[in-house]
């Protein structure tokens, strides 16, 4: 992760204008993290890699949510 990314929140981290793009690029470079993290609570690389997928799935989600709401992402 960046410098300039460790002062953000979350909502700071990711692009609220542009596109996907954006937005994936921003989740993969937090990507190995969340990673870290998952493995040292779950103790096993595939239950973590699964964590990490159903992360990202509920994170799209929201997104797609709050786009055709017109909010912005508070979590």
């Amino acid at each position: 992760m960046e410098n300039k990314d460790r002062d953000r929140t979350p909502e700071e981290a990711i692009p609220q204008a542009g596109g996907g793009a954006d937005r994936l690029a921003a989740f993969n470079r937090h990507r190995g993290l969340l990673f870290s993290v998952a493995y040292r609570m779950l103790g096993s690389v595939a239950d973590a890699e699964d964590m990490l997928q159903e992360t990202f799935i509920r994170w799209r989600r929201r997104l797609l949510r709050d786009r055709h709401s017109g909010t912005a992402a508070r979590n």
